[in-house]
């Protein structure tokens, strides 16, 4: 057996002997465990120095004063979760989407229809003014000529 399997076992023996749920059974397969081999009662006893040295500093007058010195732990604040767009909102901007488009629609035949009234007025008039004249300048009368033809 490796001696990290064994330092493994040694570890999680002396894990479940400090257990509140130890049974006799328990025990029983310990004892048979560590009569198993030297390496076994040499790891154990390592891990059990080891524990009691840990705890023995962990009760220490110097840790226990950094421990009251220390600061709090806290928490990082979560961040707000990403709430999703709700229904009435995306049919609000539909709504107002599609009203400026129609407005845009509006406009730009309001705008086509008086361009082409504006045109048919004033060469409607010009062209009716050439009815019947032979083609070329004439004098208005007023300061301006027209030219049909």
């Amino acid at each position: 057996m490796s001696d990290a399997r064994i330092t493994q076992e040694a570890a999680d023996w002396h894990a479940r002997l400090r257990s509140p749920s130890l049974t006799e059974a328990d025990k029983t397969r310990f004892r048979t465990w560590l009569a198993g081999s030297p390496a076994h009662q040499k790891q154990y006893d390592a891990i059990t120095a080891m524990w009691n040295e840990l705890s023995a500093l962990a009760d220490s007058p110097e840790v226990l004063a950094e421990l009251q010195r220390a600061e709090p732990v806290v928490a990082a604040p979560t961040p707000p979760v990403a709430r999703g767009v709700s229904r009435r909102t995306v049919i609000g901007w539909a709504l107002a989407a599609s009203v400026v488009a129609t407005v845009g629609i509006v406009v730009s035949i309001i705008v086509i229809v008086g361009t082409i009234l504006f045109y048919v007025l004033v060469f409607g008039s010009l062209l009716a003014a050439c009815n019947g004249l032979e083609p070329g300048v004439y004098d208005t009368g007023n300061g301006g000529t027209l030219t049909c033809g």
